[in-house]
């Protein structure tokens, strides 16, 4: 008997209880790893977002003349008598234009999506903004002020 080759029963039910021992630890690693790196995404996704969005405000920002809130709208006021107005609807922040001439605002981009809260609080010299964003994945709360130009930014 000692010329046969193979497993002994013994043998072969301890390893298939090894690998039944390991099969789930290496399913749960598998799946935690996995959730991770779609959180790790969704966050990325996210803060993208956020940094396309923070320029265009910003450039606004710096050329008004004066803010004020229209509800849960933030509306920004330009030296020329045109204005724009951020508003949160629908999970989107909408950017509206409105000029001198017009009687109502138009134009509208989306700025910003995964938007489910969005507060404006206008002062004299800019605005501090707080969003809360959320996709599928993951969530992401943003908090900044942005000051209009002064008078050392004009004379530069």
């Amino acid at each position: 008997m000692r010329d046969e080759k193979g497993y002994t029963y013994v043998e072969v039910i301890i390893s298939l209880s090894v690998l039944v021992l390991l099969i789930p630890s290496l399913f749960l690693a598998t799946r935690t790893f996995e959730g991770e790196i779609g959180k790790q995404a969704g966050r990325q996704r996210l803060e993208a977002e956020v940094l396309s969005f923070v320029p265009l405000l910003e450039q606004d920002v710096k050329r008004a003349s004066h803010f004020r809130k229209e509800g849960e709208a933030l509306v920004i006021g330009f030296p020329d008598g045109s204005s724009v107005r951020y508003e949160h609807r629908n999970r989107r922040l909408i950017r509206s234009v409105k000029e001198p001439t017009d009687s109502s605002f138009g134009g509208t981009m989306i700025v910003l999506d995964n938007v489910y809260f969005a507060a404006w609080m206008p002062d004299d010299r800019g605005v501090e903004v707080e969003l809360g964003l959320q996709n599928w994945t993951s969530s992401m709360d943003v908090t900044l002020y942005l000051s209009e130009r002064n008078e050392q930014d004009n004379a530069g």
